[in-house]
């Protein structure tokens, strides 16, 4: 059934023979056939997907990250304690804005901050203060009681590298199916209800057919509408989704009229 599936893959760009055997000669719904296409066209789409994250990414971290790291100044925890030897409070800021990120302060208890107006994280002596703002809250972290550890910018920058790396890897094994299983809930809608509209082309034309035969008629007819789709999302080109729509009515026009002709089914 697969190796017929796609073997009609390119059929349905020129075919009327094959529109004729989609409805006179197979069974389903047609999401079988669906589904193979979309996980077909989804892996260059997450492709492109990964190279433009990747691009956004390795952009952003040759500018402002920069920034960010270099501003990181050599901090010692030792049983729960932070020792640095700079002038505070300690700001780190960003570039474009250079609105306050982080702040250091070990002379004051980090709910002072709490009461200012500002997002910055604040690390203190003993604790780090962070402030939610989507949910309203103010939260703080203790410091481990026990360890050593030094942070400077180089082995700040180490740690945000193996953090990119694994997010990247993590990306990688879930995009593609997150992404097809979204797509295909999202098609196989579009297909319930352009079955509907194929019914009524078929009483148009004089084609009977049972609301599943429109339904995989139309899963098939729309595959260079779901080709070009997937082409413009690549290619980072938007048209109004009234485009595609035309354009799948005619393919499923043209698909329903193939079956008002008279000839070999497979020929």
């Amino acid at each position: 059934m697969i190796v017929s599936y796609l073997q009609a893959i390119p059929r349905t760009f020129y075919s009327h023979a094959l529109y004729r055997e989609v409805l006179q000669d197979w069974q389903g719904i047609g999401f079988g056939y669906l589904l193979l296409v979309l996980a077909i066209l989804c892996v260059p789409v997450t492709a492109a997907i990964l190279f433009s994250l990747s691009s956004a990414a390795a952009q952003f971290s040759a500018g402002d990250f920069d920034y960010i790291f270099n501003q990181i100044p050599p901090m010692t925890f030792h049983d729960g304690t932070l020792n640095t030897e700079v002038p505070q409070p300690y700001y780190i800021r960003d570039r474009q804005s250079q609105t306050p990120l982080v702040v250091i302060d070990t002379t004051h208890d980090v709910l002072q901050w709490a009461k200012t107006g500002g997002d910055a994280l604040v690390v203190g002596q003993h604790q780090i203060l962070h402030k939610d703002k989507a949910r309203g809250e103010t939260r703080i972290y203790d410091f481990p009681a026990k360890g050593d550890f030094t942070l400077t910018r180089d082995n700040a920058r180490s740690i945000a590298e193996r953090i990119a790396a694994y997010v990247k890897i993590l990306t990688v094994i879930f995009l593609y199916p997150l992404l097809l299983l979204a797509v295909m809930v999202y098609r196989m809608a579009q297909m319930l209800l352009y079955g509907l509209l194929t019914l009524g082309m078929g009483k148009i034309v004089k084609v009977p057919m049972e609301y599943q035969d429109a339904v995989r008629l139309a899963c098939v007819a729309c595959t260079p509408v779901l080709a070009a789709d997937a082409l413009t999302m690549m290619m980072m080109i938007h048209l109004p989704g009234l485009v595609f729509f035309a354009l799948a009515m005619v393919c499923i026009y043209c698909a329903v009229k193939a079956n008002t002709e008279r000839g070999t089914v497979h020929g």
